[in-house]
């Protein structure tokens, strides 16, 4: 199985309230989502992601796992998608 990575910029294409139905969405259609949290979507339920993160992440200040497996990673990287598809396969 392949797997795919959909990213979509909430800031220039959405309403802010769009957040949870993409998730939905998305979810419903089999892609496995990686989901980055803001200030407004803080409150939704992104149950059923791969995982949940407070941001990206970059080498000083690393991602926090808000909900998903743990990692060694820092940061969201080629290495990163990878083992989520490895621990998830």
């Amino acid at each position: 199985m392949a797997f795919q990575i959909i990213i979509f910029d909430e800031d220039e294409t959405k309403d802010n309230k769009d957040s949870e139905i993409d998730f939905n969405q998305l979810t419903a259609l089999g892609h496995r989502t990686l989901i980055t949290l803001k200030e407004y979507t803080m409150s939704k339920n992104f149950e059923g992601a791969l995982v949940v993160l407070d941001y990206l992440g970059k080498e000083t200040p690393p991602f926090q796992i808000i909900n998903g497996s743990l990692s060694s990673l820092i940061m969201v990287s080629v290495n990163y998608i990878k083992e989520l598809y490895e621990c998830t396969g």
